[in-house]
């Protein structure tokens, strides 16, 4: 799979942030992250091993001293929308998820967002590959995912835009 990317090309498109999300029936208890160690007594994140939100959340715990008081406590999901599904449906009292992911709630609600320092940086990269047979279709699909037209697109999905033009030279 190495040298398949347009190097010039890469660039990270958005950015995304991991919400604490509490079920209908706990909203009174649980208001942020300081009530998650005597508001909650389940809580869920994706497989940290295998999921990418598992990790970011893993971090978060671990950077609000939280991972510890609620080990005991987790539920681990196969992924976010599993996770969405168990606080959702009350079966688990509180998760953490994308905000992008969010939006499907029916009845839980977002109370929290985790600090930006608190987890990795959640980035989603985009690259022309080789062969491209279209470059210049490619460049004006890349440039337009850059646009502020694209931009109010994803952030009506809760995703965050990062600017930067792209470059896709026609040598490759």
């Amino acid at each position: 799979m190495k040298g398949l990317l347009i190097p010039q090309t890469r660039s990270d498109l958005l950015g995304g942030e991991l919400v604490l999300i509490v079920a209908r029936e706990k909203r009174a208890l649980i208001k942020g992250f300081a009530d998650l160690s005597r508001g909650a007594s389940s809580f869920s994140i994706g497989q940290p091993e295998t999921v990418p939100v598992g990790k970011y959340a893993k971090e978060t715990l671990q950077s609000l001293k939280l991972w510890e008081k609620l080990a005991n406590r987790i539920v681990f999901a196969k992924d976010t929308r599993q996770v969405l599904t168990y606080v959702d449906s009350g079966n688990v009292d509180a998760g953490l998820v994308y905000r992008s992911d969010a939006v499907a709630l029916q009845g839980a609600v977002i109370v929290a967002v985790a600090p930006k320092n608190s987890h990795s940086p959640i980035v989603y990269p985009m690259a022309a590959i080789i062969p491209g047979k279209n470059l210049e279709a490619t460049r004006k699909f890349m440039d337009f995912l850059k646009s502020p037209e694209a931009a109010r697109i994803f952030t009506k999905y809760s995703f965050v835009p990062l600017q930067k033009k792209v470059d896709v030279k026609s040598r490759y």
